[in-house]
Formats: C-alpha cells, sequence, structure tokens
C-alpha cells in the first residue's frame, strides 16, 4: 500500500514551508533593510504593548526608546505576511494560495503603501494589531471545530494581545471573526 505524503494532516510546518519560509525572511530583509536602525517618529500609543516591549528593548539595551519602537513596527511587516501564509495554509490546506497571498503582501505596490501609512503616517500599533489578527484566527478556529479549552485560552490571550495593541485592531479582529464564525456555521 502507498504511504501517505503527509502522515498528520493537522501538522502545520512541512518542509517546503521551511523553504517558502526562509524565502520569505530574505524577501523581507531586502524590502525593510532601508528601516532596520531609524527612529521611528510617534511617541503616543492607544494600547500599552508597544511601548511596553520597547522599553523591555531599551532595558537590554539594544536600541534607544524611538528606535526599538521602529524595529517592532518594522517587524509587523513580515509578521503580516508569515501570519496570513500560516492561516491560509491551515484554513484552505492550500500551498500555493497561501504562497501566493503572502508574496502579494511584499508586493512594491502593496509594501510600499503599507509603510507609507504605518510608518511615516504613525500607525505602527495598528501595524503589529493587523499583523497579529490571523495568528489570532487560528486557535479561534480551532476552538470553533473542537471547543477545546486550550483553543480557548490561546483565541482569548490573542484577542487580550490585540486589543492592548491597538483599538482599532481589535474592531478589525471581532469583525474577521466574525465571518469566521459565521462559515464555520454554514459550513
Amino acid at each position: 500500500s502507498p504511504k501517505p505524503a503527509n502522515p498528520n494532516p493537522n501538522f502545520l510546518i512541512r518542509q517546503k514551508d521551511v523553504l517558502f519560509i526562509s524565502f520569505l525572511i530574505f524577501l523581507n530583509f531586502l524590502f525593510l533593510w532601508p528601516f532596520l536602525g531609524k527612529a521611528y517618529h510617534e511617541v503616543s500609543f492607544s494600547g500599552p504593548v508597544i511601548p511596553l516591549l520597547a522599553k523591555a528593548l531599551t532595558i537590554v539595551g539594544l536600541w534607544d526608546f524611538s528606535q526599538a519602537v521602529g524595529f517592532l513596527v518594522v517587524l509587523s511587516f513580515p509578521l503580516l505576511s508569515f501570519s496570513w501564509y500560516f492561516f491560509l495554509r491551515k484554513f484552505t490546506g492550500n500551498w500555493k494560495l497561501s504562497v501566493l497571498s503572502s508574496l502579494i503582501l511584499l508586493l512594491p505596490a502593496f509594501l510600499g503603501q503599507h509603510v507609507d501609512i504605518f510608518w511615516q503616517a504613525g500607525d505602527g500599533a495598528h501595524s503589529v494589531s493587523l499583523a497579529l489578527l490571523p495568528l489570532v484566527a487560528l486557535p479561534f478556529w480551532q476552538f470553533l471545530k473542537t471547543g477545546t479549552f486550550g483553543a480557548f485560552l490561546l483565541s482569548f490571550l490573542g484577542v487580550a494581545i490585540v486589543a492592548l495593541t491597538s483599538p482599532f485592531g481589535l474592531l478589525n479582529l471581532v469583525f474577521f471573526l466574525g465571518f469566521l464564525t459565521v462559515s464555520e456555521m454554514l459550513l
């Protein structure tokens, strides 16, 4: 009898995933190189997560506060492409669709507008919260399917982190999880 290609269909990362993620890291590094180490000009935030993490990086002695905030905002750009890759990989099971979506997020037209809005306009906390949306949706979707307490706890903590990062991100997350819930009810 032939051996199945994937003995564990719930396993999230496969060899081709690791290769593609390495390629994504390389592309993100190339595109975001000009922003690494630059100071972020915005100092007011609507939630405490970004300032708390930036202060922790400052205490460690890596950067000053504005450079640490800039690093966290720049980190949200690759996190956005990774999180959509993993979400669509798990949700659809289609590797090509997940690769295409994460590459579209890196296109100069999209990434350029993303950088303009979130870096230059001072909406860095929104960028971080939007990058977390698919990562919060994964355990929430698992909770909808299985009802396990672990999935509930992970989704609860994820919603709390998004809420403490940006109220705008929380509003988007509520809509996103609402659509996910309706889709699970219909399917």
